[in-house]
């Protein structure tokens, strides 16, 4: 069921009002227990290893098609272990 939900069945739409990102270097030893063993991370110097977190702000997000007045507001989060 949640990899179902990993991939949107429809397109969606939306705006983008403001966004940041921000990375953080880790000593490669203390990321490398975070992925699976069939991945590997990009270092800088083969010592550090990354870690981006994005917020968003998007506006009227809908399914591709419908009217803004379907659309909501939010503030989105994510993360990445490069």
């Amino acid at each position: 069921m949640l990899s179902a939900l990993k991939n949107h069945p429809f397109a969606v739409e939306a705006f983008f009002d403001e966004s940041i990102v921000l990375t953080f270097a880790f000593p490669k030893e203390q990321l490398e227990t975070l992925i699976p063993e069939a991945l590997s991370l990009d270092t800088y110097k083969n010592e550090w290893a990354f870690i981006a977190v994005a917020v968003v702000k998007t506006r009227d997000l809908r399914p591709k098609g419908f009217p803004k007045l379907l659309g909501n507001d939010f503030v989105l989060i994510g993360y990445r272990v490069l």
